[in-house]
């Protein structure tokens, strides 16, 4: 299922995670490609749009992990975009590898939902080698204007961006299923709490997320508030 979330914005609800279009009259960007068997799905949602599957003009991955990257090796053949993501998590993605070591989250959603993830080294997806690296402060002129930011500590490459100056496609630097919470799952915890922090200083009125739903309107306020209640 999909839906806009703000004009050129649309959330692609893949059941537990998110993929995104961002769009205008020229191109389409996607943002992260879910499990492996929804690629598909995703290119149900760019028809939708009234595109076809060569109007997109690039896609980027966030970070490496197997429910952002899954379709990824088949998006990038069925639209011939390039890929674009962070140098850290690029080299995973290029042996088809998907997540370092990591520790759960403190809450008992949190270690449920890991109980059920496969190991670091058993969490494997299609080997892709990214076309374009993206680092901090990189500008992708395309849909208005992408500012990369990066936000380890979920995993050590994850990036969010900063769209149109107003609009934060924040990743999995938290989750929002029924209120916001920390990520699952970490490679460092307190780098992860630092980056929350730190991203919410950006100037934001919608975040959208991995995982859980947008918040449209008043965003920076609501997530700097809850950070406050994080760990130091």
């Amino acid at each position: 299922m999909s839906s806009l979330v703000v004009p050129g914005l649309t959330r692609v609800s893949l059941g537990m995670v998110n993929a995104y279009l961002v769009h205008d009259k020229e191109s389409v960007v996607i943002v992260d490609s879910g499990l492996k068997v929804h690629g598909p799905r995703i290119l149900r949602a760019v028809r939708r749009l009234g595109r076809q599957p060569e109007d997109v003009q690039l896609i980027i991955a966030t970070h490496a992990h197997i429910d952002h990257t899954g379709s990824l090796a088949f998006l990038k053949r069925s639209t011939g975009a390039p890929v674009a993501m962070h140098p850290a998590d690029a080299e995973l993605v290029a042996s088809g590898a998907t997540i370092r070591p990591w520790t759960p989250g403190r809450d008992r959603l949190s270690r449920f939902i890991c109980a059920l993830s496969p190991p670091a080294g058993r969490a494997r997806v299609e080997p892709v080698l990214p076309d374009t690296l993206l680092t901090d402060g990189a500008q992708i002129d395309l849909t208005g204007g992408l500012r990369v930011h990066h936000a380890p500590g979920h995993s050590a490459g994850q990036i969010v961006l900063l769209w149109r100056e107003s609009v934060l496609i924040g990743a999995d630097i938290v989750t929002n299923w029924g209120h916001l919470r920390p990520p699952v799952l970490f490679e460092e915890e307190s780098l992860a709490y630092d980056t929350i922090r730190r991203i919410a200083l950006l100037p934001f009125e919608t975040a959208v997320f991995g995982h859980g739903r947008p918040i449209v309107g008043a965003a920076k306020r609501v997530i700097a508030d809850w950070a406050e209640s994080l760990p130091d």
